[in-house]
């Protein structure tokens, strides 16, 4: 990645960091490995934020299961992102407790297909 790339990203986890006092009742707890669900949710979001992006069609075929409503709600990310992180973080969320949310739509349709929409993995 550029120096140029990381700047945004920094901007938003400063932004997202330092705003709101709102949250869920589980942002408290801690996981087995020290973070609170707060935290968890935070690493989450900024990795399918940079998981998701995408120039094609065809970079959009990494489903990762149960973040959404449905199997054509889950969360895509890019063919070459390595997901690792992420299952990592969901089983330490998981093991806690934690209330994760995904940035999905909310709806299945039965005939989407997983395609880069304006740069970003979506169903469609």
């Amino acid at each position: 990645m550029l120096t140029s790339e990381f700047a945004p990203l920094a901007f938003l986890a400063v932004a997202v960091c330092g705003g709101g006092s709102g949250g869920s009742s589980t942002d408290d707890l801690t996981t087995p490995s020290g973070y609170s669900c707060h935290d968890i949710q935070l690493m989450l979001d900024v990795e399918f934020m940079v998981g998701t992006e995408c120039r094609s069609d065809t970079d959009c075929d990494q489903i990762i299961e149960g973040t959404g409503v449905c199997p054509t709600d889950d969360m895509i990310i890019h063919w070459a992102y390595d997901a690792d992180h992420i299952f990592w973080l969901m089983d330490q969320g998981d093991m806690t407790g934690c209330d994760l949310t995904f940035d999905t739509a909310g709806y299945c349709p039965d005939d989407a297909e997983p395609a880069c929409v304006f740069g970003t993995c979506q169903w469609e």
